[in-house]
């Protein structure tokens, strides 16, 4: 039997709520943001310092990033959204401000609400505009995630390369700039990025860059070199919602390579692993679920498969129309 027809667009690591911890500052991705989780750590020490010890924003503030740090995104947007209207009426300035706009658009990044994390991180970069370099870049960075989450490939890559060019030691960078470049098909410009990012194996970074490197293998038809990737990046990643995005990668490559229980195996541990992560309605768990549908019906569970592709098209119609919860309208280009 021939497994190689399965039709998968492997994840990049940081696509979709992986956005860069900022702002003071991740991540997507992130979401769980190796290697960026102390991303413009200095802006939280010079705004929050500056705000009065009574201010009732700063205490929701500081207890969304708590939740948001935990994985809680519903919780985390709650009192985000309250931290921000308190900071308005309280007129802090516009570096707090900003900082609260960031955790905002990571939190709803996080939930699968790319366009509102966009208007965010749009929002938070006009109030930096007078903030150092490094700063700005941090939110480039994010708002280009946001950018690549919705489709958005050659405006992410502007912002990428125009962060890069203000920290181009960064590998976290390169592997942004690199996932871009591949969802572009321009592979080789690709691979270049991503072995930047894996130029100094101790950065974090580099664990990520070896599941997008592994994307680029697969599509250049060489199974066993991206395997081998997919496999160590899986080994140095915590539990979370990148790990889980790289065992659905495995999975999906196990039935190319004619492995049709092993992939079930991995697809299992993934959909378990992102709906820990995530919960078990974000755009994620919907891509997760079906590419496991296509893997059960070919290893024969057909009852199990109808099941599962039911339950990925209820997720998808939930992100289809008005999100009660923002507001926001939603469309099928956030599910890419």
């Amino acid at each position: 039997m021939n497994y190689s027809i399965l039709r998968w667009a492997p994840f990049l690591t940081n696509s979709g709520g992986l956005a860069i911890k900022g702002m003071p500052l991740t991540p997507l991705v992130n979401q769980r943001v190796p290697g960026n989780a102390a991303f413009m750590r200095k802006i939280l020490v010079l705004t929050i310092l500056a705000a009065p010890a009574w201010a009732d924003w700063l205490e929701n503030y500081r207890s969304g990033e708590n939740f948001l740090a935990q994985g809680r995104t519903a919780i985390a947007l709650d009192r985000l959204q309250a931290a921000a209207k308190e900071a308005e009426v309280a007129r802090a300035s516009d570096a707090q401000l900003a900082a609260v706009y960031d955790a905002l658009g990571r939190a709803d990044m996080g939930s699968g609400r790319y366009r509102d994390g966009k208007r965010y991180f749009e929002r938070a970069l006009r109030l930096v505009a007078n903030s150092p370099l490094e700063d700005r870049m941090a939110v480039t960075a994010n708002l280009g995630q946001a950018c690549q989450a919705l489709g958005e490939l050659a405006h992410a890559e502007q912002l990428f390369r125009r962060a890069l060019a203000t920290m181009p030691n960064r590998a976290d960078l390169w592997n942004l700039l690199g996932g871009v470049l591949a969802l572009q098909r321009r592979y080789k410009e690709a691979e270049d990025a991503l072995r930047q990012a894996l130029s100094n194996p101790a950065d974090p970074a580099s664990v990520t860059a070896r599941n997008d490197l592994a994307v680029i293998y697969e599509a250049r038809g060489k199974f066993r070199e991206a395997a081998d990737l997919y496999e160590q990046a899986i080994a140095g990643t915590p539990a979370g919602q990148s790990r889980a995005r790289m065992l659905a990668n495995l999975g999906a490559l196990r039935l190319k390579l004619g492995n049709p229980a092993g992939a079930v195996v991995e697809l299992g541990r993934s959909l378990q692993e992102m709906e820990t992560a995530v919960g078990p309605t974000h755009p994620d768990v919907a891509k997760v679920l079906e590419v496991y549908e296509r893997i059960l019906r070919k290893s024969g569970n057909k009852a199990e498969a109808i099941e599962v592709a039911q339950r990925a098209k209820s997720i998808r119609s939930s992100f289809v129309g008005r999100d009660n919860a923002t507001g926001a309208t939603v469309d099928f280009r956030d599910l890419k």
